[in-house]
């Protein structure tokens, strides 16, 4: 039986009743993600606190101060004061802080009204993201495999050896999960939402502008209701507003210094930072390790380095002939905007917002014999590099 709009009624009523289903079936992907999620946090916790103690520092009073480590307290100061010009005392280093980017310390702010503590503030903005980034990239994967793949991609992100990053107050989960949710909008033809994540995304890290060819491509690929030159207006239109979190950032530059590209000349002469070929800082790191003449923090930077590489790499090449051409072009632009970086030393943690790798990894992982090695290294690796971050190392 046809409806005077031309549809089955059948296939109407079909619509209606799978509504709640699909409702129930969100909000139980979510609980269980926020379970995963809760328990990693308790898990990594522990570890801190033990490695506290292990090291003979307070223990209960650091409980929340353990995650406040290097870059860490550069956000929470932004959380706090804003942009400036000049530093509020006793940070005398307030001014250098433009490099890093406004969304993540403005949703700590936010969330800081209400809590009345940075630290905790931004732990929850970063569970929060990382239960949402693990949802998206479940949704995600979804749509080309079966839900056991699905939750395959999700554990190896979560058992990823830094993913101890996504629970600390750092940028990394926001970004993964604007980055994430604007691919899957533009996936499922949500334009408009595909917009607004990718705007939230470049205005968390500067290389989510790797955004701009998956989108584009994706536009340009995908059949959907839209079509003819309406269509393309419309969608070019929503994936163009991806770039208003950059603009915002540009904007704060010329507000507060009176230039918009004053972050790059901060980055440069204070942090010692500039753009070089991306071969360049793999080549350093093997020369330096070859040569032998390095401390152990430029060594476990090096070394990081290389191993990052080897991880990333494959991953990529194997996405290429595996994986959908928006998916391959933000990967590999994400990962060439990474290397080309002066100095070079978190990029096992930059690894993290590239979400192909365990896309990758979830295809090549259909067997128990190799998930749960994969999976068991990753969460060792991370329990070792979390028992030294919670103390004060340096671990990317």
């Amino acid at each position: 039986m046809k409806s005077r709009a031309g549809l089955d009624v059948e296939d109407l009523d079909y619509q209606r009743s799978s509504q709640p289903a699909q409702q129930h079936s969100a909000r139980s992907l979510l609980w269980r993600l926020v379970l995963l999620c809760a328990s990693i946090r308790i898990l990594l916790e522990a570890i801190g606190l033990v490695s506290l103690k292990f090291h003979g520092q307070p223990v209960w009073t650091n409980a929340l101060n353990l995650w406040n480590q290097w870059d860490a307290p550069h956000y929470l100061r932004l959380a706090e004061v804003g942009y400036v010009q000049l530093p509020h005392p006793p940070n005398t280093e307030d001014p250098f802080f433009i490099v890093f980017f406004p969304f993540f310390p403005l949703a700590v702010h936010i969330i800081s009204i209400a809590v009345q503590n940075l630290v905790l503030s931004a732990l929850i903005v970063s569970f929060s993201a990382s239960v949402g980034a693990g949802y998206f990239l479940f949704r995600m994967v979804a749509l080309d495999a079966d839900e056991a793949a699905a939750w395959r991609a999700v554990l190896l992100l979560f058992s990823f050896p830094t993913a101890y990053f996504l629970a600390a107050p750092y940028s990394e989960a926001l970004c993964l999960v604007a980055v994430l949710a604007s691919v899957y909008g533009a996936r499922t033809g949500a334009w408009a939402r595909a917009g607004v994540a990718g705007a939230l995304a470049t205005g968390t890290r500067v290389t989510s502008i790797a955004l701009a060819p998956a989108l584009l491509a994706e536009a340009f690929n995908r059949k959907d209701g839209r079509s003819g030159v309406r269509g393309q207006v419309h969608k070019l239109a929503c994936i163009s507003f991806s770039a208003a979190g950059l603009l915002t950032y540009l904007a704060i530059n010329q507000v507060v210094y009176g230039d918009p590209m004053w972050f790059l000349k901060v980055q440069r002469v204070h942090w010692m930072q500039h753009i070089v070929p991306p071969w360049q800082p793999v080549q350093e790191a093997i020369t330096s390790l070859l040569a032998g003449a390095n401390d152990f923090t430029f060594t476990f930077i090096y070394v990081g380095r290389v191993a990052g590489v080897l991880v990333a790499l494959p991953g990529l090449l194997i996405a290429v002939r595996r994986l959908r051409l928006p998916d391959v072009l933000y990967g590999w632009t994400s990962f060439i905007l990474i290397l080309s970086t002066s100095w070079l030393i978190a990029l096992p943690r930059y690894l993290l917002v590239l979400y192909p790798l365990f896309v990758v990894g979830a295809r090549l992982s259909r067997s128990p014999r190799v998930l749960i090695p994969l999976v068991f290294a990753g969460v060792a690796l991370q329990g070792w590099l979390m028992w030294r971050y919670s103390v004060g190392y340096w671990t990317f």
